[in-house]
Parts: C-alpha cells; sequence; structure tokens
C-alpha cells in the first residue's frame, strides 16, 4: 500500500515535469519562432491542467507526509512561496496571451521564466523531502489509502487520457 501512495505522489510529479518542459519548448515556438496554430494555443491553456495534477500530488503528500512536516515546513517554505509565485505569474502571463492580438517576446520569455522557476522550486523542494525521508525513515499515514486507489485513481486516469491526446498532438505541430 505504501508504494501505492509513493507512486500517486512520484507519478504526478513526474508527468508535471515533463509536461512542463513540452510547455517550456511550445513558449519559446511560439514566441521566438513564431508558428503558431490551433493546437499549440491550446496548450497554453491546458497547462492549467498540469497546475491541477501538481495540486493533487502536493495534497497527497500533505496529508500523508503531515507529521514529516513539522520537522522539515521551515525548509520547504522557500521552495513551496516560489512554486506558488511562479504559479501566479504564469497564470497573469496567460491572459496578456489570450488578450493581445501579437503579444510581445517579453512576454513568451517571462512565460519560459515563470516555468523554470516553477521546475526549480520543485526539484529544490524534492532535494529537501526526499532525503528527509530516507534519513528519518518515515512512515506515511496510509489509512486512507483503499479510498485514495478507489477514488483517485480512476480520477487520475480520467484526467491524464485527454490531456495525453491534447499534447499528442501538440507535440506533432512542433515537430
Amino acid at each position: 500500500m505504501v508504494e501505492a501512495l509513493y507512486a500517486l505522489i512520484i507519478g504526478p510529479i513526474i508527468i508535471y515535469l515533463v509536461f512542463s518542459v513540452i510547455e517550456i519548448w511550445t513558449a519559446y515556438t511560439l514566441g521566438f519562432k513564431r508558428r503558431p496554430s490551433r493546437a499549440l494555443v491550446f496548450i497554453q491553456a491546458s497547462t492549467e491542467l498540469t497546475n491541477t495534477i501538481l495540486v493533487f500530488a502536493y495534497a497527497q503528500f500533505m496529508v500523508t507526509f503531515a507529521a514529516l512536516l513539522v520537522d522539515i515546513g521551515a525548509q520547504l517554505y522557500t521552495p513551496v512561496a516560489l512554486l506558488m509565485a511562479s504559479l501566479l505569474i504564469r497564470g497573469s502571463i496567460y491572459l496578456f496571451l489570450f488578450y493581445l492580438a501579437k503579444p510581445p517576446r517579453w512576454v513568451y520569455a517571462s512565460l519560459i521564466a515563470s516555468y523554470l522557476a516553477g521546475v526549480v522550486a520543485l526539484v529544490w523542494g524534492l532535494l529537501i523531502v526526499v532525503p528527509a525521508i530516507i534519513s528519518s525513515n518515515f512512515t506515511p499515514y496510509t489509512q486512507d489509502i483503499p479510498l485514495l486507489l478507489l477514488v483517485g485513481v480512476p480520477a487520475l486516469a480520467l484526467f491524464l487520457i485527454p490531456l495525453f491526446i491534447v499534447y499528442r498532438n501538440a507535440l506533432k505541430e512542433l515537430a
């Protein structure tokens, strides 16, 4: 059961990181190569879905590792604050992208910077959390895993299917 819990936390984080790389490449392509298409513009809107999958992982972590947070919460403050700021800034930048007929390159450069800041913050947080789990031999809260498996796994699967289809089509546009 603990393995399933780790998979439901680490899996979405890996998916988020992979899609962040795709979204960085998309922002670069749209901002500096100027090859806009419907599939690539749609991927900008779907970034909210990748943020949602990150929130799913974060919520699972907060519930199952609450006792560990007492020890490492202060260390996690800066990376979590940076991650949240990058998500808020990214949301603001998307407003520019949707409402400006021809967004200037600095908007796309800012978008890429917000993605990079988010990725750095997430990796930074992982570099704090993973060693803390290993060194303390921490056992996560697992009492509600059956409910998580019953509801969370199907919801995650239903969430990921359209997301993969959208990104597959966008990657064809980038090729």
